[in-house]
């Protein structure tokens, strides 16, 4: 027997409409909570069949829309039917952020949606599950950066190379003649980095997967530093020779003369070693 309820749209599997999920109103006044004075969100038209999409109650009636009334909302759809017809209308709703993996929704949906919503709608389970994944992945990287020992250990000479990429501080002149307690420095600054979030661990890593090219970047700094390259006119030189008008071009301009670069090099790091004694 085909009932009201039967005959309601849906935008989700109603497997996916599990847990507890979030509505939040991202507040742009000054006031904070006590200065939200609430939000409707009309009826829209569903881009899969072009109809009216409009939000019904637990029995079957048809609602003007959702008000938002306060800045964070949940709702548990799993033992609340209002709350899952709710978070099925407000899924598809063009103002409404969701995470497509947290909804399955069509491309057609997605790309309906603002690029930089005030409204989320989030599946609390799920972002816990990311919050795990992204801290088990953090503590993963850290336990790799403070490895002495093994193919997966990060030396002095990469610390520099990554911190240096980072475009953050790779030498602690106070322990210049100490490389052990200069490396337990730089270590703990790329941990405290590392320890920042999932954009930072990730970076690094990023950085550890090419370090011949960190490396690259590191080398061209120190010879700028130390005067075996200039920069003149928006111009890097080896002498009165133009070599590149950026990082990524010496590189290739090294890459595809490895004399010249080894040249470079062995003056690099003869002066390295000369201001270390």
């Amino acid at each position: 027997m085909e009932t009201a309820e039967n005959k309601i749209p849906r935008t989700m599997n109603k497997d996916l409409l599990t847990g507890v999920w979030k509505l939040t109103y991202n507040l742009t006044n000054r006031m904070g909570a006590d200065g939200f004075s609430g939000r409707m969100l009309s009826s829209y038209t569903d881009p899969l069949t072009g109809a009216p999409r409009h939000l019904y109650d637990e029995h079957g009636s048809m609602q003007p829309g959702y008000y938002i009334d306060r800045v964070e909302t949940k709702f548990r759809p799993e033992v609340d039917r209002l709350h899952q017809h709710i978070v099925d209308w407000l899924v598809g709703h063009p103002l409404v952020g969701v995470e497509q993996s947290h909804t399955g929704l069509p491309e057609q949906y997605m790309n309906r949606k603002d690029d930089n919503p005030r409204i989320l709608l989030t599946n609390l389970d799920h972002e816990e599950i990311i919050d795990l994944e992204e801290e088990d992945f953090i503590d993963r990287l850290v336990g790799r950066i403070v490895l002495d020992k093994g193919v997966n250990a990060i030396g002095i000479e990469s610390l520099r190379f990554v911190l240096s990429k980072l475009n953050m501080t790779y030498t602690d002149s106070k322990y210049m003649n100490n490389p052990k307690i200069e490396k337990a420095k730089l270590r703990h600054r790329l941990k405290d980095y590392a320890r920042r979030g999932v954009k930072e661990s990730t970076a690094i890593n990023r950085i550890l997967d090419n370090l011949a090219e960190a490396k690259y970047e590191y080398e061209i700094k120190e010879m700028v530093r130390l005067e075996i390259l200039y920069i003149a006119n928006g111009m890097y030189k080896y002498e009165s020779h133009p070599i590149g008008v950026a990082t990524e071009s010496v590189i290739k301009y090294f890459m595809n003369n490895p004399d010249f670069y080894g040249e470079c090099e062995m003056k690099l790091y003869q002066a390295l070693k000369a201001e270390r004694e």
